[in-house]
């Protein structure tokens, strides 16, 4: 298992598209299956992995909070703050938190 939760990107390759398993095997061993509102509250950085069956197919979310604001890995490799609407959250399989 890789530990490092950050995958390098190719800069020659500016669309970022990674596999399941990819996806996967960045997420910490230690990781919690719900987000941790103690943790939250300690200050520390929430950083969240959410696999969404849509039409079929499984997509990945990644992002982190930090100071009551969520930026998100777009498919370029770069953090966005953005809104995503609630009903995306009918469509999530699979949640992994991790605290840092």
């Amino acid at each position: 298992m890789n530990n490092n939760i950050f995958i390098p990107s190719d800069t020659t390759n500016k669309h970022i598209v990674l596999t399941y398993t990819t996806v996967l095997d960045t997420i910490p061993k230690n990781h919690y299956k719900k987000s941790q509102p103690n943790l939250n509250s300690q200050n520390l950085t929430e950083w969240r992995w959410r696999i969404l069956l849509l039409h079929d197919k499984k997509s990945v979310e990644i992002s982190y909070m930090y100071d009551n604001v969520r930026m998100y890995l777009n498919n370029y490799g770069k953090w966005v703050q953005k809104t995503v609407p609630l009903e995306f959250d009918n469509y999530v399989v699979e949640e992994y938190y991790y605290y840092t």
